[in-house]
């Protein structure tokens, strides 16, 4: 037998050949796959990673609360305020009406109002004018038809600030107002708040 014999026999794979070959790109091909397969979990775990930063942040502290702003109206468009009493009480209003006064606010009163003119019409336009309506309850006015009348206006317009004097026995707030919390007309700082929710900042 030739060397050209010898190459041409079959191969048993004992000595290499197509066989050892075959084997060979098999496995070649296993660990490209593998390479591969290496290569694309990186990148999965690229994308994960602003989700892991995320979590490992520190958590944000919490902001600080701000104050709230009162809001400052000027005094040439802030809107009246009106006092609704009983007569009996007109000495003790009257002192509360020349403080507000003073404190730069337009008040009124049925004591503004001019000889001849229509008090009940009167009254109405002050209450419909006002930002807000002082309500006075006292032992005398929850006995006086125009006080009730006057502050059921007002707490239908959204306006209406009740407040008490000294000798007011609770159980006599009339009908209707029972529901509405009721301060001392003389808590000068419970007043001042009161209003400035509905006619804005000022100081007393």
């Amino acid at each position: 037998m030739t060397t050209d014999d010898l190459s041409d026999a079959p191969h048993d794979g004992s000595h290499g050949g197509p066989v050892r070959d075959a084997a060979a790109d098999t496995v070649r091909n296993a660990r490209r796959e593998a390479m591969r397969a290496a290569a694309r979990k990186p990148s999965q775990a690229l994308r994960r990673l602003p989700d892991l930063a995320r979590r490992d942040q520190p958590a944000a502290p919490p902001r600080a609360q701000q104050p709230a702003t009162r809001t400052r109206v000027p005094r040439d468009s802030q809107l009246p305020v009106f006092f609704s009493y009983a007569h009996a009480d007109m000495e003790i209003v009257r002192r509360e009406v020349l403080r507000l006064r003073n404190a730069g606010l337009a008040v009124t009163w049925d004591q503004d109002f001019l000889g001849g003119s229509d008090f009940e019409q009167e009254i109405r336009r002050a209450i419909d004018a006002a930002g807000a309506v002082i309500a006075v309850w006292s032992a005398a006015s929850v006995a006086s038809p125009f006080v009730k009348d006057e502050a059921r206006r007002a707490m239908a317009a959204g306006k209406l600030v009740t407040t008490h004097i000294d000798g007011l026995d609770f159980k006599d707030i009339p009908l209707g107002f029972g529901h509405l919390h009721v301060i001392a007309l003389s808590d000068h700082d419970r007043v001042a708040r009161s209003l400035v929710g509905l006619i804005g900042d000022f100081e007393v």
